[in-house]
């Protein structure tokens, strides 16, 4: 099994299509949100798919290790930044070396886990409908 965990400052939307894009999935699952942000709608869009939830401040992740400390105990193997707008600090990125994927939008978010996993790819949005709701 590979655990995600996922860091989100705001509503949550990218983060939102991580969970239900791998809700479903055998080896994967997207075990943490967290946040920096106590008023982020992520937080709701965690509970929506019972996917735990976990707030901590400047100190708790540059400081004192304690985000690091959290990841470690729940067995996280890859983590997301979807719409996080604070620096990862090194210890993170040093444990996590080669496991957070550089994204921006949902698609790439997909696609880069996909490839993290060796999984087969999506199928690509074909109508510039669906186009507009990856890239928005």
């Amino acid at each position: 099994m590979n655990n995600i965990a996922i860091f989100a400052s705001g509503s949550g939307t990218n983060a939102e299509n991580i969970i239900s894009y791998f809700s479903n999935e055998k080896e994967v699952t997207v075990k943490l949100v967290l946040t920096n942000n106590p008023n982020a709608l992520v937080l709701q869009r965690a509970e929506k798919y019972s996917v735990e939830a976990y707030i901590f401040d400047r100190p708790m992740l540059y400081s004192t290790g304690e985000v690091l400390k959290v990841l470690e105990e729940k067995s996280i193997d890859f983590i997301i930044l979807a719409g996080f707008l604070w620096l990862v600090p090194p210890d993170i990125i040093k444990a996590f070396d080669g496991r957070i994927p550089p994204i921006a939008i949902t698609m790439m978010t997909t696609i880069a886990i996909c490839w993290f996993l060796d999984k087969r790819f999506p199928p690509l949005p074909t109508s510039e409908t669906s186009l507009s709701r990856v890239v928005h």
